[in-house]
């Protein structure tokens, strides 16, 4: 028959009380962590299903202009959500395109057929001056997402039916909200700039991409 020290040897020891909350807070951050993987794991799910839709449209949209054989003049000013043109951009890959449409409003960046914008006011394509875009780098299927990727000489093609206008990046560089000089036109050039929230998650400040319009395939110059 054991004795009672004997069986208070074997008994677990009891935690202090001061160890049982960090137990808590650690089980917590656990299924905290548990939770956060999936949700991003879910929304990047949700950030390729909406970008591979992006692509399929912009495929679509261009058959279209090309099948009516379409020439953009530009004569009636567009609406916000019109569709203006199609980006591509090798550099993200091959699959890479999207429609851009008029407006740079929550409408148009949030939505998921497009979310590719232009700023009214600036320059259409191929034409003398500053033709501006906006997108999410996350968010809507973050079009503009591997911005910071590209590096001096990267193609930016923008393409309207048989037209394509081929523009190749000059400089990136990092602005506040304020710095609106970016879209200004950049004396006779022909300019695209390309505009994003950065860092990633964040709308603290904007990535701005120029280029520089090299050449025009196709039906115009």
């Amino acid at each position: 028959m054991a004795s009672g020290s004997g069986r208070r040897a074997a008994e677990a020891p009891k935690l202090k009380k001061s160890a049982k909350p960090l137990i808590v807070i650690g089980e917590i951050l656990i299924m905290s962590g548990m939770f956060v993987a999936g949700f991003v794991g879910w929304s990047g799910f949700q950030e390729n299903a909406i970008a591979a839709s992006q692509g399929e449209v912009a495929t679509e949209v261009n058959q279209r202009w090309q099948n009516d054989q379409s020439t953009p003049t530009w004569d009636v000013p567009p609406k916000e959500g019109d569709d203006l043109a199609i980006i591509e951009i090798p550099k993200f890959g091959e699959d890479y395109r999207r429609v851009i449409v008029e407006g740079v409003s929550l409408a148009v960046l949030n939505d998921p057929r497009s979310g590719v914008g232009h700023y009214p006011d600036t320059a259409k394509p191929g034409e003398v001056g500053n033709f501006s875009l906006a997108a999410h780098r996350y968010g809507n299927g973050g079009p503009f997402r591997q911005l910071d990727k590209l590096k001096f000489g990267d193609e930016i093609r923008i393409t309207h039916g048989e037209t394509t206008w081929v523009y190749r990046v000059i400089w990136s560089t990092v602005v506040t909200p304020q710095d609106v000089y970016v879209l200004d036109a950049d004396d006779d050039r022909s300019t695209i700039t390309l505009t994003t929230c950065t860092p990633m998650w964040t709308w603290e400040n904007r990535l701005v991409v120029r280029g520089e319009l090299y050449e025009v395939e196709g039906g115009i110059g």
